[in-house]
């Protein structure tokens, strides 16, 4: 499966069907097409310096390690035990970035998100490696149409978390001015679902955002405390850019959430 982005004249490599999208047409469609990929050889992302990792509930079998088996590639598995902390999703990264020893890693959600199949078969991981090179940053997160946490929504207890609501509305213009006025992208939202990165650069921001949820972290089973992980790592993005951005081009990851038939296209 190829996933084009008409709009940017991009190919994706990753396609991620979150929110809402899990029961559209398209990711319906990506699920059809991907039990009919056929088990092959590909190398190991550590032959380009690659490290992949996913997150997942411990003992649950997901649609992207099915992905990784019909390829015979070998990933880490952050397991996350229920009831599930979103904030593990913060703690584990920061936890295992030190033993990672190549200079770039990558983590995806596990169970709404796949792979694409390469068109040329066994270049798969380089060619996510000089994407990204291409991208001239040093950190690139996911992309999407819709922002979560809102200030007025998804947070639960806005007295106590006031500090960070004011971060949000900050960043939120962010988003606006540089994503969507200025590079015209709909695409403008943060997705903590997906990263690419260098990994000494991804450490340094993960340690930092670790020292501000770390307070946090025995509520972290509440999504709606701010919006899972999302809203801590999103608060950060004016602070570490241009080093650390969103694929407002979606040259690798292609959220789902919003988007109509003929903004994605899917070949065989």
């Amino acid at each position: 499966m190829i996933i084009e982005n008409p709009k940017f004249k991009s190919w994706p490599m990753v396609i991620h069907a979150n929110g809402p999208s899990k029961k559209g047409k398209i990711w319906k469609k990506a699920l059809k097409m991907f039990k009919n990929v056929e088990e092959r050889n590909e190398p190991q992302p550590e032959d380009v310096d690659l490290t992949v990792m996913t997150w997942t509930v411990a003992g649950e079998r997901t649609i992207l390690q099915d992905c990784f088996a019909k390829m015979n590639v070998n990933i880490i598995l952050l397991e996350i035990e229920k009831p599930f902390n979103w904030l593990d999703k913060i703690k584990r990264v920061k936890d295992i970035l030190p033993y990672i020893d190549t200079k770039y890693v990558m983590c995806l959600d596990s169970t709404d998100v796949i792979v694409s199949t390469d068109e040329a078969e066994g270049q798969i991981w380089s060619d996510f490696v000089e994407t990204f090179k291409n991208q001239n940053t040093k950190l690139l997160f996911n992309a999407e149409k819709y922002k979560w946490p809102e200030v007025d929504k998804g947070i639960s207890n806005p007295k106590e978390m006031e500090h960070y609501i004011k971060l949000l509305e900050q960043t939120e213009k962010f988003e606006e001015d540089l994503y969507s006025d200025l590079l015209d992208s709909p695409f403008n939202r943060f997705n903590s679902g997906a990263f690419i990165g260098e990994t000494k650069f991804t450490q340094i921001v993960y340690d930092k955002v670790w020292d501000i949820t770390e307070p946090y972290y025995k509520d972290g089973v509440n999504e709606s405390l701010f919006g899972g992980d999302q809203g801590f790592l999103r608060i950060v993005q004016h602070e570490f850019f241009p080093d650390m951005r969103i694929d407002y081009s979606c040259s690798i990851f292609q959220c789902l959430a919003g988007v109509d038939e003929g903004e994605v296209i899917l070949h065989a």
